[in-house]
Formats: C-alpha cells, structure tokens, sequence
C-alpha cells in the first residue's frame, strides 16, 4: 500500500512543477496595451451621520445607522 501512495504523491508532485512551464510555453496572454486605461471621474461620497453620545460612566459612543 505504501508503493502506491508513494508513486501518487511523486505524480502529484512532478504535475504540479509540470503545470506552470507548459502554461508559459503555450504563451500566457499578453496585455493589449503597455498604458493602463483613463480612470473614470470619481463618484461622490455620500457617508451617513454619525451621532457622538457619552455615557454617564465617560464611555464615548460613536452611532453610525444603517437602514437598507
């Protein structure tokens, strides 16, 4: 049993090696262009409220809700 499990673990292994050079001899996709793309303008922001409180023990609470 041992002879089996020993001869799976070298076939997983040397597919494992295996895999990578016969994705880069088959030519990994290139980019199309060498510049990146224009970046669109950026959307506004729109946080909700925050409400500070402090307990009487000096605890500060920060709330923030959240309604969906």
């Amino acid at each position: 049993m041992s002879k089996h499990v020993l001869t799976f673990c070298a076939v997983s292994t040397a597919a494992t090696f295996a895999l990578p050079s016969v994705a880069a001899a088959q030519g990994a996709p290139q980019a199309a262009s060498a510049t990146p793309p224009a970046l669109a303008a950026p959307k506004a922001l729109a946080l909700p409220a925050m409400v500070e409180r402090t307990l009487p023990n000096g605890l500060r609470l920060v709330i923030v809700e959240q309604h969906e």
